[in-house]
């Protein structure tokens, strides 16, 4: 009796996902203006990437330097008093309190505003799903609002459902026919799968994995978003 090893292989849909991206989200509570940038445009590190609506943020700042202006004011009169007289000493220290504190206002004022306009850290491509749908919705501090991903810097990520699963293991071979030229698969290496199914594309319980791109020197890295279907064995 010869026995012959068969490997199991299933399909499962495909995107090509950036590795790594950095996360641009709300460093304050807040509504979004503008997005600056195009999906997928390439960004420097410093570029303008989202603004937000700072009318109210715009007005506090101005409130806390006039603020600022009035109590240098106090403390000038009440210097010119202790001038003359020695009792004054007293309200010196008071308007040198209240002046810090406008001062801390003011600053912290001016910091909040300034966090209104959000700003690439690192050079990449901008990706988010639609700027229509992101102009004039509020956020909350921590919220996503999109990513700056580096383009050679990819992975596979596959949502293998429920019904299709089979064993797999780190390193397990994979075939990515990718629908900008599915005559022509890469091939990968499986990195990870999710112990756990989630509810993915198309309301369907699905097992994400992901897998890493074995590098090919006569053929160019496939771009970010590329979809298709990944021959997982």
């Amino acid at each position: 009796m010869v026995f012959v090893k068969l490997p199991l292989s299933a399909l499962a849909p495909v995107e090509i996902v950036p590795r790594e991206p950095f996360v641009v989200a709300a460093a304050i509570d807040g509504v979004i203006k503008t997005i600056a940038v195009d999906v997928n445009q390439p960004v420097k590190t410093g570029d303008l990437l989202v603004k937000l609506a700072d009318t109210t943020l715009q007005n506090r700042y101005e409130v806390a330097e006039r603020e600022v202006q009035v109590a240098e004011a106090r403390l000038k009169q009440a210097n010119q008093v202790a001038f003359n007289d020695p009792r004054g000493m007293h309200e010196i220290g008071i308007a040198r309190a209240e002046l810090a504190l406008k001062l801390a206002e003011r600053d912290f004022a001016r910091d909040l505003l300034a966090k209104s306009e959000i700003r690439a850290e690192r050079d990449g491509i901008a990706i988010y799903s639609d700027k229509r749908e992101l102009t004039g919705r509020p956020v909350a501090v921590g919220e996503r609002i999109l990513e700056v991903a580096d383009a050679a810097m990819i992975e596979a990520r596959i949502d293998l459902p429920v019904a299709d699963a089979i064993a797999l293991s780190p390193g397990a071979r994979v075939k990515l026919f990718l629908d900008s030229d599915p005559l022509h698969p890469f091939k990968a290496s499986l990195k990870r799968a999710d112990y756990k199914a989630k509810l993915g594309d198309g309301d369907v319980m699905s097992f994400r994995l992901v897998a890493s791109l074995e590098q090919d020197a006569s053929r160019p890295l496939p771009r970010l978003g590329v979809r298709g279907t990944a021959q997982v064995s």
